[in-house]
């Protein structure tokens, strides 16, 4: 506060808003926009402070941003076994920077692998990539993310027999290794 003397001083107002349904505002003069807001709104915020000599009173327009859903990130291994299972989470982002984890919507491009509602993919054990892709819709927007996930396949080892018995055919390694790559 400047007062007439030309002297300032620090001072703790009493705040206050004139559309709580916009928005509120806390004692330090900070405005909360409320979620319920379908568009950018404007709320008038009021400083008042009490002098020995009367009432100081100061009014400004704040504009309150809607909130809106921005952007939606898949969340998990970019790499994973063709035998294995991997689990992808989703992050929903504001344009307030505020983030949530939410429960998506899951579905894969391709039969390398399929995904379930919980966001658990399961691959075909075939080597590729495929996208795993994430839909999120909440009062404030729709949003889709994706992640490139690289399948290996895993090729199973056959081990070398060693011991007694009857002789093997000759092209039984060549029999055994077909069974192998199936």
């Amino acid at each position: 506060v400047t007062f007439s003397d030309g002297t300032t001083a620090r001072v703790n107002p009493t705040w206050s808003v004139d559309d709580t349904n916009i928005g509120t505002i806390n004692t330090a003069g900070l405005i909360t926009g409320q979620l319920s807001i379908t568009q950018d709104s404007t709320v008038n915020a009021t400083a008042t402070y009490s002098t020995g000599n009367g009432v100081l009173t100061d009014t400004a327009p704040v504009q309150v941003k809607k909130l809106v859903l921005v952007s939606l990130t898949v969340i998990g291994a970019t790499s994973v076994q063709g035998t294995s299972t991997a689990t992808y989470t989703a992050r929903a982002a504001y344009n307030s920077g505020d983030t949530k984890m939410v429960t998506a919507s899951w579905s894969v491009n391709n039969a390398l692998a399929s995904i379930n509602s919980s966001g658990v993919l399961t691959p075909v054990n075939q080597s590729g990539v495929v996208r795993v892709t994430a839909a999120y819709t909440d009062a404030y927007g729709t949003a889709t993310g994706y992640l490139d996930v690289t399948i290996t396949a895993v090729i199973a080892q056959i081990a070398p027999f060693y011991g007694t018995g009857p002789a093997l055919p000759a092209d039984w390694s060549t029999f055994v290794n077909a069974l192998a790559y199936r």
